[in-house]
């Protein structure tokens, strides 16, 4: 039994170390880019001994590997249930994507988003890092998919796919234009307007 009590709080701890290293080389990838990701520099971020991250990542492709598994857990740590069961599914399923929007653009995400934006690239020239992006993205198209159905719209399925697109393509351009998105209002109103929803406007 101490054998086994002493295995399970050694996998803890490897846990949180791991978890400590990929945020500190999500910082770096978002700071320094691609280029600056190393192990040393990770390292460095976090204050641990030099070899600390060389341990646990033996390469720099696995330090890259643990970095987007550890952004796509934090990016969606929690399930994406679509809306579907509600009166107005249109209308909770903008404000729970505007929400959504305006945390992954929050001054203080903003080396998250860069790190994204990082590996997104990295994975057009790797191919090993191409399954968990593309598994967590078709699942988020799957809930747009059935808000869609759930609201009525036509041709969900495209509408899906080209609305996940437009927030990625709003996110890249954010970050290049951080006052790209004026307000709340604004935010919600392009929201409904990609959604196939009314804008205040064209309501009043």
């Amino acid at each position: 039994m101490a054998v086994q009590r002493k295995s399970s709080s050694g996998v803890q701890a490897q846990s949180g170390r791991r978890t400590v290293l990929t945020d500190a080389a999500l910082r770096v990838l978002g700071a320094e880019g691609a280029r600056g990701l190393t192990h040393r520099r990770v390292d460095q971020e976090t204050g641990l001994p030099a070899g600390s991250t060389s341990n646990l990542f033996g390469t720099r492709e696995q330090l890259l590997l643990g970095a987007l598994d550890r952004l796509v857990e934090v990016e969606f740590g929690g399930a994406l249930v679509p809306p579907i069961a509600l009166q107005d599914p249109l209308e909770h399923g903008s404000q729970l994507l505007a929400g959504l929007i305006r945390e992954w653009t929050a001054p203080e995400h903003r080396a998250l988003l860069q790190a994204r934006f990082e590996l997104l690239i990295e994975a057009t020239r790797k191919p090993a890092f191409r399954p968990p992006l593309l598994e967590r993205r078709s699942e988020i198209i799957g809930a747009v998919e059935q808000l869609m159905r759930a609201d009525g719209r036509p041709d969900p399925a495209r509408r899906a796919v080209s609305l996940v697109a437009w927030v990625d393509g709003l996110l890249l351009h954010h970050l290049l234009d951080p006052d790209l998105i004026a307000n709340e209002a604004e935010l919600a109103a392009l929201v409904r307007m990609q959604l196939g929803g009314p804008t205040a406007q064209a309501q009043a």
